[in-house]
């Protein structure tokens, strides 16, 4: 028998509300407890570095990278920061190859922000360009690759922070909990967030990132976070864990990566994000996607079965 676990009510800056009705799922039960966790925080907050990934806009794709070169700028000229120099030309051409250009700053991200771990600098800071740095990398890899052939869809990320909990995670201890990773039929509502700095095994896969892969530098997700995306796509979801696993593993051979990663271990078998919830009420895609661009999410609550 399912058991009802309740509501995730998401209030946004413009007076919309969004209602998701959780999944009955370990990870939805693991995810729900961490958040409960966050929200009885005296100093809880929704971290200020909210994303969204829209549809194709020219103009954005222009804004992204004017910002994500101010970024580097500011990240550069702090004196606060370690002393590396991340180097990207300062305006947007079509004519430039961005695919390895995105792949090497966001490996530039990963090594920089695993150094501040490692130097007990605190990488949540609100002044760290780095954190804005690898959320617009995303969103302009999003747009370009729209502008390619790719399938329009719109999501929204975000998270509870709080300075006096810290980061506070569970971690996978159950490889069969990894099943939940998977690329399924429920793609539109609410998923558990990556969370995790550097990038998985599939989205090395997507980036032709053999370079990253080859200095053993892929992070696969292993813990539970309070952080949600809102995902909404245009097309009927279908089921494409077995497809993905199939493109996986054809790529790690045809680079002859394979001993580099363990196809016989689950957790590198991640093609998806765990089902957390679904949207309570219907909007379109073109609804969200205008909610998505304008708002931006000021306060959240877990709301018991019979409220």
């Amino acid at each position: 028998m399912m058991m009802n676990l309740g509501y995730y009510e998401i209030d946004w800056s413009d007076g919309t509300q969004l209602r998701y009705k959780i999944d009955d799922n370990p990870i939805a039960h693991i995810w729900k407890s961490v958040t409960q966790y966050y929200l009885k925080q005296k100093d809880v907050h929704i971290f200020n570095n909210q994303w969204a990934q829209l549809k194709h806009d020219p103009q954005l794709v222009e804004e992204l990278w004017d910002r994500m070169y101010a970024d580097t700028v500011r990240y550069n000229n702090n004196p606060a920061f370690l002393d590396t120099y991340i180097e990207m030309p300062e305006k947007y051409s079509p004519d430039i190859d961005w695919r390895p250009l995105l792949n090497h700053l966001h490996e530039e991200f990963h090594t920089l922000a695993e150094a501040m771990v490692e130097h007990e600098m605190d990488l949540n800071v609100y002044n760290n360009p780095l954190h804005q740095l690898n959320i617009d990398i995303h969103k302009l890899e999003c747009q370009l690759q729209g502008n390619h052939g790719w399938t329009d869809y719109v999501r929204y990320g975000f998270f509870l922070h709080s300075v006096i909990l810290g980061r506070y995670v569970q971690k996978i201890e159950d490889p069969g909990l990894y099943k939940y990773f998977r690329c399924h039929d429920r793609a539109n509502g609410l998923h558990l967030g990556y969370h995790t700095v550097g990038k998985g095994l599939l989205h090395c896969v997507h980036d032709n990132d053999v370079e990253l892969v080859s200095k053993g530098l892929v992070r696969q997700q292993d813990d539970i976070h309070n952080e949600v995306i809102q995902t909404f796509i245009d097309e009927e979801p279908v089921d494409a864990h077995e497809e993905q696993i199939e493109v996986i593993t054809e790529w790690i051979i045809n680079n002859k990566l394979q001993d580099k990663v363990d196809l016989t271990d689950p957790m590198m078998l991640q093609t998806g994000k765990p089902f957390l919830g679904e949207l309570d009420t219907k909007k379109t895609v073109e609804e969200i996607n205008e909610l998505f661009a304008k708002a931006e999410v000021i306060e959240v609550r877990i709301i018991d079965a019979n409220s």
